[in-house]
Formats: C-alpha cells, sequence, structure tokens
C-alpha cells in the first residue's frame, strides 16, 4: 500500500510541474524521496528516480546550487543501477549538462554532451529527439567556446532531423532554421544565411502570425541581415511591418517594438536617408526612457546612436550634447573601463578634434 501511495504522490507531483505549479511539486517529490531513502536506501533506483524529478523541479525553481548537486547524484546513481550506455544515463548525463551550462561550468558540461551523444547516437537514429536535444545543447556550448565549425555541424544535423520527424513548416523546425541563420552570420557565411533567415521568418509568421513575439524576432533578424548584404529596400519594408504590427499589440515603448524601430532607423541610416532617421530615432530614445529609465544601457544606446545621426545631419552642438550626457551615464551605469563608455570618449573626443576644441 505504502508503495502504491508514494507512486500517487509521485503522479500528482508530475501533474503539478505540468501545471507549472513548482514549489508544490518540489514539496510532494521531496516528501517521496525522504520515505524512499527511509524504506529503500538512496541508491535504490526508485529513490534516484524521484531524485532526478526533484533535480528537473529544483532546477526550474532557480535553485542553481541544489540543482547541480541532485543532477550529479541522479546521473551517478543512475549509471551505477542501469550501466554507463543506458538511455536514461545518457538522458541524466544531458540534465546535468544543461544544469552545468547554467553555472557557467561550460568545459565540465560540455564532456558530459560529448559522452551522453557519442552513446545516444550508437543507439538511435539521428532525428531521434534525444539525440537532436543533445546535440543542440552541445552547438551552443562549442559556440560559447568558439568552435564554430563543429557547432555548425550540429545545428545543420539538427534542422535535418527536425525535419524528417515533425516536417519543414513545424514549429520545433523553423526555431532550428533561425538558430542556424544566426551561426552563419556569426562564421560570416551571409549569402547561406539569407535563404534560412527568410524560410524561418516566413514560416513563424505563417504558423504563429504577424504579432507573435517569436515571428518579430525572427523578422528584426533577417531585416539586418537584409541591411548587411545591402538590400536596404527589402530590409526597411520588412522592419516597418514588424513595428507597425508591434506597436499596435504591444504598444509604443514596449522593448519589442523598441527593437524594431531601431532596425528601420539603421536602415534608413545605412541608405543616408538621415531625416527620416532623426524623428524616429528620437522615438526610440523617448521609449526607452518610458521603458526602462533615462539612465540605463538601453535608453544610452539609444541616445548614442542619435548623435551619430544628428552629427551626419551637421548638428554638432547638440551631437556634442548627446555624447557628453550617454558618457556621463555609461561612466555612472557601466565604469569608465567598459567598452560602451570607452567608445563615447571616443567619439566625443573625435567630435571635439573635428571643431577644433582639442
Amino acid at each position: 500500500h505504502e508503495r502504491e501511495y508514494l507512486r500517487a504522490v509521485d503522479n500528482l507531483a508530475a501533474l503539478l510541474v505540468v501545471a507549472g505549479q513548482y514549489q508544490e511539486a518540489e514539496g510532494l517529490f521531496r516528501t517521496s524521496l525522504r520515505t524512499r531513502e527511509v524504506r529503500l536506501g538512496a541508491s535504490h533506483p526508485d529513490s534516484v528516480h524521484v531524485v532526478d524529478c526533484l533535480a528537473a523541479v529544483v532546477c526550474k525553481i532557480g535553485e542553481q546550487a541544489e540543482a547541480l548537486q541532485l543532477c550529479r547524484r541522479a546521473a551517478e546513481g543512475k549509471e551505477q543501477n542501469l550501466g554507463p550506455k543506458h538511455p536514461e544515463t545518457l538522458r541524466a548525463l544531458v540534465r546535468l549538462g544543461v544544469v552545468l551550462r547554467r553555472g557557467g561550468q561550460e568545459i565540465e558540461a560540455e564532456s558530459m554532451c560529448r559522452r551522453a551523444l557519442d552513446g545516444l547516437k550508437a543507439q538511435f537514429s539521428p532525428s531521434h529527439p534525444d539525440v537532436l536535444q543533445c546535440s543542440a545543447l552541445l552547438a551552443k556550448l562549442l559556440q560559447s567556446r568558439g568552435l564554430d565549425q563543429e557547432a555548425e555541424q550540429l545545428l545543420r544535423s539538427v534542422l535535418a532531423g527536425h525535419e524528417l520527424t515533425a516536417g519543414s513548416n513545424n514549429h520545433v523546425t523553423l526555431k532550428a532554421a533561425s538558430t542556424l541563420a544566426a551561426h552563419l552570420v556569426i562564421l560570416g557565411k551571409h549569402e547561406e544565411a539569407v535563404p534560412v533567415s527568410r524560410r524561418a521568418a516566413d514560416g513563424l509568421e505563417a504558423l504563429l502570425g504577424l504579432q507573435h513575439e517569436e515571428t518579430l524576432r525572427a523578422l528584426c533578424s533577417h531585416g539586418a541581415l537584409l541591411e548587411q548584404a545591402d538590400r536596404c529596400r527589402d530590409a526597411e519594408a520588412l522592419f516597418r511591418r514588424a513595428w507597425v504590427a508591434s506597436k499596435s499589440t504591444r504598444g509604443p515603448t514596449d522593448s519589442r517594438t523598441l527593437q524594431c524601430l531601431s532596425g528601420l532607423t539603421a536602415v534608413l541610416c545605412n541608405d543616408c536617408r538621415y531625416s527620416e532617421a532623426e524623428p524616429l530615432q528620437r522615438e526610440v530614445v523617448a521609449g526607452w526612457e518610458v521603458h526602462v529609465g533615462a539612465a540605463q544601457p538601453e535608453t544610452l544606446s539609444a541616445m548614442y546612436r542619435l548623435a551619430g545621426v544628428l552629427k551626419e545631419m551637421g548638428d554638432t552642438q547638440e551631437c556634442e550634447r548627446l555624447h557628453r550626457s550617454v558618457f556621463d551615464g555609461r561612466m555612472a551605469c557601466l565604469g569608465p573601463s567598459h567598452a560602451e563608455t570607452l567608445q563615447s570618449l571616443n567619439s566625443l573626443a573625435m567630435l571635439l578634434e573635428d571643431q577644433g576644441q582639442l
């Protein structure tokens, strides 16, 4: 009877996890684990299984240190009970890799993921969900370490796997395409990135609608890519669509709306249409002031870009005033050695030199 009771507790906790009630689920899993450890021992397979479930919940709650401890215990317990090549052991290694990455322990996380991926590939097809999940995680770790070529191979395999199992227009496939496009940009492969990015943006718009957050993010990414390819007119049209859609649903001072508008002003500046860009960039500055405050990095960056527009238009007086304000603000919130503070100092110095004041 006690075993059936504990199984019911675990099932209820799992339902609470699905419902997003992590605190309640955590309490039930802890109760179940304490009882199992007393009755069965800490290394019993049932106890290890609950440890694994508890680790996932603690990770959701954000308790990084305990999540790492529990994930290690679950991985070690599953390896002891099931063997190093068992799928459950390998999945536990992937979960451990996720927590290690969040904690900044990327070298060990990469080691766990490589070991898990080798084991999963030996047992499952390249398109198996576990293989795809582990490959995507390993690609992120490789990106952060600058191992871009291997990361690209993994991201291409993830996209191909999702296409095979979920279809070309599935949400998860389109997100994989967007991730690959962003990585191709990092590698400087802009021509390859454009069609992949276009596919992701078009697909997400068709699937989720123009006003969805993921669609707007993909459109902005594709717009920036078109700008880099000197397709300014196409980029302008795309950013305008995204800006209008975001503004109508989120309002003029929402962060996504302001990012869309910033992309539009960047395209106009790249096309030397400064008189059109200036009022829009002022709107960006005003929007960030409302959204985050006047002395925040986002607002200061918008002011810095406005100063650049004004300089191109010949308004050196307001340009200087803005550069001084941005420099003072960045000194206060970022510190004197931050790259953006030094950028402001350099821009101000160049402006003063051009005016013969240095």
